[in-house]
């Protein structure tokens, strides 16, 4: 009998998510910017960089990665269809995509990219961790006073690693876009 109503909470749940999905989305829902996208064949994305196997987040050559981060920055993605890279996705859509674009190509915000020329592929976990967390530069300097300080509370430490991972599964693009929030 218990399984029974575990069951039934779980179908009325889902109807209930379905009945809301469609009234509040007039019907239509894309879900298209979850889906993580692999590297475009002959992209300069660093293939051929060694991965981790920890949380589905790769780490750079000689490097292990230590909680699903990546140790050195520019590291490539070596899951795309990873529950890290997945959550990751989720997490960009509800707190990042509005500014950098659905795309991280830049939008309001700067290109986040993994490229190495126009976007954070120099950059470590940590100093990613850092210009989210508390709005610095790897060099410490200020990023743009219009970038939110996101807390632990905002993005859990988990999250912010599935955040990266998910970054670096997204196309890189090699265009410089630093957004039309600051210069």
């Amino acid at each position: 009998m218990n399984m029974t109503a575990n069951m039934n909470k779980l179908l009325s749940a889902a109807v209930l998510l379905g009945i809301l999905l469609d009234v509040g989305c007039g019907g239509t829902v894309d879900l298209s910017p979850l889906e993580p996208k692999a590297d475009p064949p002959g992209s300069s994305s660093g293939a051929g960089a060694a991965h981790s196997g920890g949380g589905g987040a790769p780490a750079s050559a000689g490097a292990p990665a230590s909680g699903g981060a990546p140790a050195s920055g520019g590291a490539v993605c070596s899951n795309p269809s990873s529950v890290a890279v997945t959550q990751g996705a989720a997490v960009y859509t509800q707190q990042c995509g509005v500014c950098h674009g659905a795309d991280a190509h830049g939008k309001e915000g700067p290109n986040i990219t993994m490229s190495r020329t126009a976007g954070i592929g120099d950059w470590t976990y940590q100093q990613f961790r850092d210009a989210v967390r508390l709005s610095v530069r790897p060099n410490g300097a200020e990023l743009c006073p219009l970038m939110t300080r996101f807390s632990p509370s905002d993005i859990s430490d988990a999250s912010m690693q599935d955040l990266y991972a998910y970054l670096q599964c997204r196309p890189i693009s090699d265009t410089l876009n630093r957004g039309t929030y600051c210069p």
